[in-house]
């Protein structure tokens, strides 16, 4: 099976976003990250902050499978919706949104 993805985020994007701010008055978002490396703090979008290649990918002997990265994803696009709900003053969660929240930051923590 080919890699669909290469580029795996440690953070996913949606959830960098919730800590971003316009960069040029529209559309566009990033955020000041700060490598220990550098000197100078320095501006960048969500895309491309807390990303490594091929983090999750599982090499076997046929060939690159990315099964981990898709699990993730799901779990992901299945709390998104949930996460922006929470952003009102009185959302509330029901049971299954909370194991659903649960699983996603049990993932994010591990």
């Amino acid at each position: 099976m080919v890699v669909e993805s290469k580029r795996h985020h440690y953070v996913p994007q949606f959830y960098l976003d919730y800590f971003s701010s316009s960069i040029d008055g529209e559309t566009k978002r990033g955020l000041w990250v700060y490598d220990k490396q550098d000197t100078e703090p320095k501006l960048q979008t969500p895309v491309n902050t807390a990303v490594q290649g091929h983090l999750y990918t599982l090499r076997t002997l046929p060939g690159q499978e990315s099964d981990l990265e898709k699990h993730f994803a799901d779990v992901e696009s299945r709390v998104k919706p949930i996460l922006d709900r929470l952003q009102s003053d009185d959302a509330r969660l029901d049971p299954a949104e909370f194991e659903t929240l649960a699983t996603f930051l049990a993932m994010m923590h591990v």
